[in-house]
This record gives structure tokens, C-alpha cells and sequence, in this order.
């Protein structure tokens, strides 16, 4: 398959901003082993039909099997011909009956009963995709390269008479996968269906311009926002969860200094004072009262929280006129605007 393209400062920049991403979720999954597994269950359904529902055809695809496919992604021989050709069939053995074979007839990409463009003749596909496999197996582009020229090209020569793009887009995750397991099973099908004219019109322009470069920086985009998306979703639960379990913590634990002591109440036996069911934002308040000089950096530290996490607490104490920052940040005080027996029912408002 001959290389005309030209990775662009772009696609570079897209690569580099990936993996960064990528390493960060990475962290956050293996914190907690089951998180993958959990991961993988719940985007499988997303990605099917998302991918479903991106291929254009001239009537629904009844039947289809796709998420049968994705779930034996780790079986599939990325640079087996039969393996292309057996997943098709399992796709979409009760659409066609021609599941499993390359298409005996030209065909063309529509949208809105539009031609995008004209596929090669039927007689060239099989020829087509063993060059594409084979560039597969020899190209040392990087996982995140490959993987978009691969769908790009695949989408350009489309193999069988249906379901094209759902079987390409199932081998981009297996690309994927090669370069770890956990970034396969990113829901990037639900962007592309977002953008599904955008991501025909890449296609339209990346045949008719002889660049397949249009396409690989849309599809890496696309990478790049689904895992940017997926970052930020993990941080929020994992927030989420880190302060259920401080406020569960606090709630059923001794104190163990006479900070803490303060913080949940009298400890004399008498259960007089004793505040039970702390919420994380009252925590922080009371600490702020009784320790006023303290950064938010220290109360993170005694409540064993993110920093960030605290800083968000006291943002939103702020804007509630609850707590008062008084001087500079480096050498003034909090002040709390209320008596502390009052709020031990402040509400804990959404963050």
C-alpha cells in the first residue's frame, strides 16, 4: 500500500496529547483492578450501537451482531484475512447472505441518498484488503497512525456488500488494543456518529484530494476528545467516591488527634457535642474555624483528600457567604461568616 500521506504537526500534536490523556486514565484505572473490566461492560453496548448507527444503509440492519464481535476483540488476528472475513460473517449472518464474503458487485458510500464516492471493482476488493493487512504487519507507525489510516482506508476500498464501516471500526479497536487493551473500548463511535458528516465529508475529501491525512487528523481528534471526556469522568468519580468514603470514615471512626477530636465533636464518653454523618464540606468548615491559618493544602492533608477537592469545597462556602477569606493568601486567615451550631445542617450543595 503505497504511503501518500503526510502526518501533519497536527496529527503529532493530537498523538502526543493522546497518550498524555491515555496515561492519566491509565492511572485511575489501575488503582482498582476491577475498574477495567467494569469499563469494558459498560461502553461495549455504547460502542455497538453507536457503530450501528453510523453505516448508512438502504434499509436497517436487522439482526446484527456486532457486540458479539466486540467481545471476542482479544481473539481476533489483526493480520488474519479469514479472521476480517469470519467476523463479518458473525456480524452479520441474519443480514446477508453473503456474511463472511467480499461483495460480488461495485458499490458506492451515500449520504442522504447522496454519492460520496465510488468504490473500486468488486474483483479488486479481496486484493485490496490483503495489501491493507499486510501494511498492517510491516508499517512501524505509531499504534494511534495506523489505526486511523487502517479505518480510513478500509472505509475507501468497503470489502462486503454491508456493515463496511461497523467491521473496520471493530479492527480500529483492535489496533488499539495492540497498543494497550483499556484504550480499545473508548466509546470514539458514538463521536464519530456526532460528527457523521464531518466524517464522511473527511472521507469524500481524503479520496478525491489523494490525502489521507484529512482523515487520520479527524479520526485522531475524535480520539482525543472521547478520551479526554472519559479523563474527566473518571477524576469526577473517583472524587466522588474518595469523599463518600472520607465522610464514612469520619462518621464511624474514633478520632485519633485533637484536631480531629474537635472536628466531630465531644469524645468524653458522654456523646454530648458528638456530630455523626459529617458531611466532606462541613469538615472542611469546622477544620477552617477551629484552624484558621491553615492552606487548603493542610486540610487535604488531615482529611486525607485531594487538595483540589478541598479547594472546591471552599469555593463553594465562599460563594454562599458561609466563609470569609480575610488579608493575603500567604499571610491572612479564613473566618467563618456563622456560628458552627448551626452548621451542622448546611446542605451539601452540588459541585
Amino acid at each position: 500500500m503505497a504511503a501518500d500521506y503526510l502526518i501533519t504537526s497536527k496529527c503529532v500534536n493530537l498523538v502526543a496529547q493522546i497518550s498524555t490523556d491515555f496515561g492519566r486514565w491509565l492511572a485511575l484505572l489501575e488503582s482498582d483492578k476491577s475498574n477495567l473490566e467494569d469499563f469494558k461492560s459498560q461502553q461495549l453496548p455504547i460502542k455497538a450501537h453507536a457503530s450501528v448507527g453510523l453505516d448508512e444503509q438502504s434499509q436497517p440492519l436487522e439482526g446484527i451482531r456486532l457486540d458479539e464481535a466486540y467481545k471476542k476483540l482479544s481473539e481476533w488476528n489483526l493480520h488474519s484475512e479469514s479472521d476480517l472475513k469470519n467476523a463479518h460473517q458473525m456480524i452479520c449472518a441474519a443480514v446477508t447472505p453473503s456474511a463472511g464474503s467480499y461483495r460480488a458487485t461495485g458499490m458506492g458510500v451515500y449520504r442522504n441518498n447522496k454519492l460520496v464516492h465510488m468504490t473500486a471493482p468488486a474483483g479488486q476488493a479481496g486484493k485490496s484488503v490483503r495489501s491493507l493487512l499486510s501494511w498492517l504487519d510491516e508499517s512501524n507507525e505509531h499504534p494511534l497512525i495506523k489505526a486511523a489510516i487502517f479505518l480510513q482506508q478500509f472505509e475507501f476500498i468497503q470489502p462486503f456488500s454491508v456493515a463496511n464501516g461497523c467491521v473496520g471500526r471493530l479492527w480500529f479497536s483492535l489496533i488499539l488494543a495492540k497498543w494497550h487493551p483499556a484504550v480499545a473500548w473508548l466509546s470514539f463511535e458514538q463521536i464519530f456518529k456526532f460528527n457523521k458528516d464531518e466524517y464522511l465529508d473527511c472521507l469524500r475529501r481524503s479520496i478525491s484530494e489523494n490525502d489521507r491525512g484529512l482523515m487520520v487528523e479527524f479520526i485522531l481528534d475524535c480520539l482525543q476528545q472521547s478520551i479526554s471526556t472519559t479523563v474527566k469522568e473518571e477524576k469526577d468519580k473517583a472524587e466522588v467516591l474518595e469523599e463518600a468514603s472520607i465522610s464514612h470514615d469520619f462518621s464511624s471512626e474514633i478520632p485519633m488527634s485533637s484536631v480531629k477530636s474537635s472536628l466531630l465533636g465531644s469524645d468524653n464518653g458522654s456523646g454530648k457535642g458528638r456530630y455523626s454523618g459529617t458531611s466532606t464540606r462541613n469538615m472542611v468548615l469546622r477544620l477552617l474555624n477551629e484552624q484558621p491559618e491553615w492552606s487548603a493544602a493542610r486540610v487535604a492533608e488531615v482529611l486525607n483528600i485531594s487538595s483540589r477537592a478541598v479547594e472546591k469545597h471552599i469555593s463553594k462556602l465562599k460563594e454562599q457567604g458561609v466563609l470569609i477569606r480575610k488579608g493575603s493568601a500567604r499571610g491572612g486567615y479564613w473566618r467563618v461568616a456563622t456560628e458552627m451550631g448551626e452548621q451542622l445542617s448546611l446542605p451539601e450543595w452540588n459541585q
